[in-house]
Parts: C-alpha cells; sequence; structure tokens
C-alpha cells in the first residue's frame, strides 16, 4: 500500500485536530485553505524572481490572502505561520496540540 498524499494527510491531521467540526466541512476547509496556499506560494515565488512591481505602500496581493486565511482558522485557536521564501512551504498552521510535520517543528505544512 502506497503512503497517502499530503493531502490526504492534511485533511486527516485537521480532523484530528478539530474534533467537533464534522468530517465534510473538514475537508471542506482543508481544500480552501489548499487552495489559497498555493496562491500564497505562488505569489511568494514572483517576489522572488521580481515579477512583482508594487509600491511599498500599496497593499499586496498576499494581504488579502493571509487575512482569509487567519480569518478561516481563528474560530478553532490554530495561528498560520506565513513565510516569504518559497522554497519551502510558505503557510504553516500552529496547531493546538502542538503537532508538527516540518523540520523545523514550527507547524503543520499547508500541503500546496
Amino acid at each position: 500500500m502506497r503512503e497517502p498524499s499530503g493531502a490526504v494527510q492534511f485533511a486527516c491531521q485537521l480532523t484530528r485536530e478539530l474534533k467537533k467540526v464534522t468530517p465534510y466541512h473538514v475537508a471542506i476547509m482543508a481544500d480552501e485553505l489548499m487552495r489559497l496556499s498555493r496562491k500564497h506560494h505562488r505569489i511568494m515565488e514572483g517576489h522572488c524572481n521580481g515579477d512583482y512591481d508594487i509600491p511599498e505602500d500599496a497593499h499586496q496581493p498576499e494581504d488579502k490572502i493571509e487575512a482569509k486565511i487567519t480569518e478561516i482558522l481563528k474560530p478553532f485557536g490554530i495561528t498560520p505561520i506565513f513565510s516569504g521564501d518559497p522554497r519551502g512551504c510558505t503557510v504553516k498552521l500552529k496547531m493546538p496540540s502542538g503537532a508538527t510535520n516540518d523540520f523545523g517543528h514550527t507547524g503543520v505544512c499547508v500541503p500546496q
């Protein structure tokens, strides 16, 4: 039997953390978080490649994404950790249980 995909592992981790939320709703939340994480990662890659020429005083595109992720997670006591380095995971979640799956043991990576 092969290893489950990162998306399946992520949904299972969220299900373990959010015991009072139905698995169906956890799956919807996991899907939305992964979609937003993909967008965030692409924007961070763009910043590193110099693709975005945004004035410093303008709202940057990742601000809206980070606010949306934070809003989704706030009722559950989960804190997002954002990184600007696209060589790794740019969105991690600091779980109430302390569970991690990254090398730095800071949080659970949201798969791309």
